[in-house]
């Protein structure tokens, strides 16, 4: 695990956690995001780790926002992501037609996301969109105090870059970069939020089609196979909070969720 403390728009383009894969489904260490940035006072840091917490399937990736009062700026945002994703661990398909994130987000309060991505246009070996690569950034959606998908079609993505081809190149670049922005702001429903929250990420990448939640079995919130007496020992030390063991999507875990896990037990 990793503090990363910004200074006001500070950008941490070096000393990352680990260079990230294309689809990141997060089963290996080396398939982790980095914390890149964060904007103004509202962040004191941002801590990454792979969790046991299963969001699409098996491991997520943890992704804590160290939220605080700011008294200056009604907006703040954590950027986690990968400056550089080389061919070699891209897995794009051809003409992908979207790009899908699962996400739990946390129960209390309201946050947005936003996708932006790179395309060695120029094949340097680096992203530079102000020089010769693009940059498409994506519509910015809130997300839901539960388990969600979220599919961003690609069509919607603006090229936001001064240079490159204008042209999305995703399954022919020789290289790409993520980054996801999570932001909090003062006009959300309920204001800014200034206390720690943590996001699970999961299934991160572009594909051919729209994604959707896998079928296992929900109450299954080790991904064992099975529903025991773990994923009981799992759904109370989650009680009152929400995540996986959010089994209804209510937005906490109680004793509907109590019993929905029983009524599934082996």
């Amino acid at each position: 695990m990793r503090l990363v403390t910004p200074t006001l728009l500070a950008t941490l383009l070096s000393s990352t956690v680990a260079a990230a894969t294309l689809p990141a489904d997060f089963e290996v260490g080396g398939d982790q995001l980095s914390p890149l940035s964060a904007f103004f006072g509202g962040v004191a840091g941002i801590n990454l780790s792979l969790s046991s917490d299963e969001a699409y399937s098996g491991q997520s990736q943890a992704v804590e926002v160290l939220w605080q009062p700011d008294a200056f700026f009604n907006t703040a945002g954590a950027v986690i992501g990968d400056t550089l994703i080389p061919a070699t661990d891209l897995n794009v398909p051809a003409n992908p037609s979207v790009f899908s994130v699962t996400v739990v987000a946390p129960s209390e309060g309201v946050f947005s996301l936003q996708i932006v991505l790179g395309e060695d246009d120029d094949g340097d070996g680096a992203i530079d969109p102000i020089g010769d690569d693009d940059e498409w950034t994506s519509p910015r959606v809130f997300l839901d105090p539960s388990r969600q998908i979220y599919n961003f079609n690609l069509a919607d993505f603006t090229n936001t870059s001064e240079g490159g081809n204008g042209v999305q190149n995703f399954d022919s670049t020789t290289a790409m970069s993520l980054r996801m922005t999570i932001e909090t702001r003062a006009s959300y429903p309920g204001g800014m939020v200034d206390t720690p929250a943590v996001y699970l990420f999961d299934h991160v990448g572009l594909y051919a089609a729209e994604q959707t939640l896998t079928t296992a079995n929900p109450a299954d919130l080790n991904a064992d196979g099975v529903v025991d007496a773990t994923d009981l020992a799992a759904l109370i030390a989650s009680w009152g909070a929400s995540g996986p063991a959010d089994l209804n999507s209510d937005g906490v875990v109680d004793a509907s969720d109590l019993a929905s896990l029983i009524a599934s037990w082996d």
